[in-house]
């Protein structure tokens, strides 16, 4: 854990980076977009050590399938309860839970594309 640590900061800088730029443009400029942009800056003008490659990693794969898991749930909850009339339970599932077993499912998920 603590070996990811100084990597995943480093993430969060950017990402903060990033969304206060967005920001200042009043939005005109994705946080997404400028995020890759300083990330792939700061890898080719500064470098990253070996101090930072653990983290990075562990946010560039189980953090980004999960954000992206989420995403899609979120996508597909908002479908579901726009076809029923707003609902906030689609086909007897409420979202919550539906949640916490799709983020059980990708903690556990190991290896794989």
């Amino acid at each position: 854990m603590r070996a990811i640590l100084p990597g995943l900061a480093f993430a969060a800088a950017l990402a903060i980076a990033a969304k206060g730029l967005s920001f200042a443009t009043n939005g005109q400029v994705s946080a997404i977009l400028l995020a890759i942009v300083f990330g792939i800056l700061w890898r080719n003008l500064a470098g990253l050590g070996g101090w930072a490659e653990p983290g990075l990693e562990f946010a560039g794969k189980t953090l980004l399938r999960i954000g992206i898991a989420l995403i899609g749930l979120r996508l597909t909850f908002a479908l579901l309860t726009g076809v029923s009339g707003g609902r906030t339970w689609a086909a007897g599932i409420r979202p919550s839970s539906t949640s916490a077993s799709f983020i059980r499912l990708c903690m556990s998920t190991k290896g794989g594309a």
